[in-house]
């Protein structure tokens, strides 16, 4: 179990999970919009056997504070490079979707204090990421959060939409969480022109020296965002790659929901296991 914690960046006071001092530091980068109370509780809690977890909230969700104007991949990349640089010994990033995307543009930016990345199916690339949230799923998702932080949707319709028709303990806990966000974290999340100002996420990849394991989902459910040509691009820029494809695991790879695949767990294990002083 995670202990909730506050940091100050400077500019915005971000909340945090902090596990036990288990081992050295591995930062978990939630994936949006999600908040670390509820997010892959299976996988942190294996992790933070042999880790000690931080797991942060963006700016704009759960308890952390709100800054109009300025949620961009940028402003939550400079907060995850503040907060890592002031733990006293080189970290891990692990992020799964947009949380893997910000493990890469802060990896990028922090040099030597990571000495690792895990990134479960991110989008590595500024036209991906347009593609991805510019699709006509994504944009009727951020239509529905919009709409139910305006109230105009109650809670229980959220929560039988994202269950296919049904309520399930899973959907009712998501609705709880996106009650916490602040509403225009949603609307620049799906602007991105917004969202991607300052930041291009090939020339990130491209720095990173740190080995880096990147998981790519399988072409099944709501499908993959790490692209086959998104691997091979990454392949020829990183020294350092572990590539992992998750046969028949969509984009959220099992974690999100909770359970984490035997045959994922044990190379996400084994690659953590290398990179461990």
């Amino acid at each position: 179990m995670l202990s909730e914690k506050f940091f100050d960046t400077g500019e915005v006071i971000l909340e945090y999970g902090e596990g036990p001092d288990n081992g050295p530091p591995l930062v978990f980068v939630v994936g949006a919009p999600n908040r670390f109370q509820s997010y892959c509780l299976k996988l942190i809690n294996i992790l933070s056997q042999r880790w000690r977890i931080y797991a942060i909230n963006h700016r704009g969700t759960g308890k952390s504070g709100r800054i109009p104007g300025k949620y961009r991949m940028i402003d939550f990349t400079n907060d995850i490079v503040k907060f890592i640089e002031q733990l006293d010994e080189p970290t891990v990033l692990f992020g799964h979707s947009f949380g893997g995307s910000l493990c890469i543009t802060a990896a990028s930016r922090l040099g030597e204090k990571v000495m690792g990345v895990v990134a479960g199916d991110p989008l590595v690339s500024n036209e991906g990421m347009v593609n991805w949230v510019g699709s006509d799923w994504f944009q009727s998702f951020f239509d529905l959060l919009i709409s139910f932080k305006n109230k105009d949707t109650p809670g229980l319709d959220v929560a039988r939409t994202l269950g296919d028709g049904e309520i399930t303990p899973y959907t009712l806990e998501k609705v709880k969480t996106l009650g916490y966000h602040d509403k225009e974290f949603y609307e620049s999340l799906r602007d991105t022109d917004e969202l991607l100002d300052g930041v291009d996420l090939c020339a990130d990849l491209a720095v990173l020296r740190c080995p880096v394991m990147l998981i790519q989902a399988d072409k099944v459910g709501m499908g993959q965002a790490l692209s086959d040509d998104d691997v091979e691009y990454a392949k020829s820029v990183m020294p350092f790659l572990v590539h992992v494809f998750a046969e028949g695991l969509d984009h959220g790879l099992g974690i999100e929901t909770w359970e984490a695949p035997p045959k994922l767990m044990s190379s996400i294990m084994q690659f953590l296991e290398y990179l461990r002083p």
